[in-house]
């Protein structure tokens, strides 16, 4: 479990709050078992405090963005409108951005809110309100409750931390769809001699129709996009692990974003060294240090070096390790999956330190 799940704790509390108008005996009960639960969590909360250590506001662009995005990828994911690497690599483009895909969101955005709107009169309509209290709070809650959270911790804001509250939009989607009349679109026929005609439905029946057609038009091109264009695709990781096996024994392993290192131990392929990992998190793991660290490793003439490219956007923009290589090495090959690339290179120069002095590290020497 996520630390967020205790804001999903405080919507479900301020449901039954809202709900009994009172504090009754099944919101104690109700009480004991979260406190049970959050001592049993307690323990990795003391491993993780230092999440919460130092206030730093809301350092994210796109503040107003946050909150409906996360509504929007909940129904479409991450392959329908700008790509997860658009957004991250905007920065002040960031409206121009949403505003280049303002057409296919734009559609979607209206689909599913009709149909949630739907959905949310169904419940209305039911003898007991409790059920659409209970989806509304389960659904707004723990999203907005994220938002003030990163005011007060350094926490950031982020989809899957609220992914608590995608199961109640689901629910909202499928119980608009659920209720229009989808038979009226059918001939009936109860007997030989009855008319034939369909009964046709009203004009708002007709919309919901209408959203779930669009709705289901985007969603099939999102699953598209997914499989067949690059800038949505997800990492082959276990081709990667898989082919990284094959590697001669005195190649070496770098890679441009150390994101990649937990799929690589997952499928069990080799890893590179530390000093070879560009972490955009710590200046100690920065593009400009491992370049600096592959300039002192020595080499000799018929050494390979490996180069992963994964996420270059976020780690590595510039491209400046393949940039280095491609200047200094020379090119073997490149191997590609969905989401990373594997270069080979074969140093030109025979010993680390002749490189070094031939090109200037971009780091200090005498730097740890």
């Amino acid at each position: 479990m996520h630390h967020y799940m205790a804001l999903l704790m405080l919507s479900f509390g301020l449901f039954l709050l809202i709900k009994d108008r009172t504090i009754t005996k099944r919101a104690w009960a109700w009480g004991l078992t979260q406190i049970v639960a959050s001592l049993i969590f307690s323990y990795w909360m003391l491993l993780t405090i230092h999440t919460l250590e130092n206030p730093a506001g809301n350092a994210k662009p796109g503040f107003l963005f946050w909150v409906p995005y996360a509504y929007y990828s909940f129904v479409a994911g991450f392959s329908f409108g700008p790509s997860t690497q658009e957004l991250a690599s905007a920065g002040r483009n960031l409206v121009n951005i949403v505003l280049t895909h303002a057409i296919p969101v734009l559609l979607l955005a209206v689909a599913t809110m009709t149909l949630i709107a739907f959905g949310v009169a169904k419940a209305l309509r039911s003898r007991d309100k409790s059920a659409a209290l209970w989806l509304l709070i389960w659904l707004v809650g723990p999203v907005l409750l994220s938002v003030i959270a990163t005011f007060i911790s350094n926490v950031q804001f982020n989809v899957r931390y609220v992914i608590i509250s995608f199961p109640p939009l689901m629910i909202l989607l499928a119980l608009g769809i659920a209720t229009l009349p989808w038979s009226s679109l059918r001939r009936s026929r109860p007997d030989a001699q009855a008319s034939l005609d369909p009964v046709k439905p009203g004009t708002a029946s007709l919309a919901g129709m209408a959203a779930t057609v669009v709705l289901t038009a985007c969603l099939s091109i999102a699953t598209i996009n997914l499989y067949t264009v690059p800038g949505y695709a997800k990492t082959d990781s276990r081709a990667l692990a898989r082919f990284l096996r094959t590697m001669p024994p005195n190649a070496l392993l770098a890679t441009d974003n150390n994101r990649v290192i937990k799929m690589l131990k997952h499928y069990g392929g080799p890893l590179p060294e530390l000093k070879l990992q560009v972490d955009y998190r710590t200046e100690d793991m920065s593009p400009e240090r491992v370049v600096a660290n592959m300039r002192r490793l020595p080499a000799n003439a018929g050494d390979e070096i490996w180069l992963i490219e994964y996420r270059s956007w976020e780690a590595d923009p510039n491209h400046l390790l393949r940039a280095e290589l491609d200047r200094d090495s020379k090119p073997l090959a490149v191997h590609t999956w969905p989401g990373v690339t594997v270069r080979r290179y074969r140093p030109t120069w025979i010993g680390g330190s002749a490189w070094r002095e031939a090109r200037p590290s971009l780091v200090p020497v005498n730097q740890s």
